[in-house]
């Protein structure tokens, strides 16, 4: 079972929403999150 990075909590497959994070030194790096309110506030707290 897939988790959301944000508020851990578990995502359905068909349901996840990936988005990509700004590029690190290593790359691209994945990310998961179960809703884009989610996604949203994970972003602008990577602002911080």
């Amino acid at each position: 079972m897939k988790r959301c990075d944000h508020c851990d909590d578990e995502i359905e497959t068909s349901d996840w929403y990936p988005t990509l994070a700004r590029e690190r030194t290593q790359g691209v790096v994945l990310f998961s999150f179960c809703s884009v309110p989610c996604r949203n506030e994970w972003l602008s707290a990577e602002d911080d």
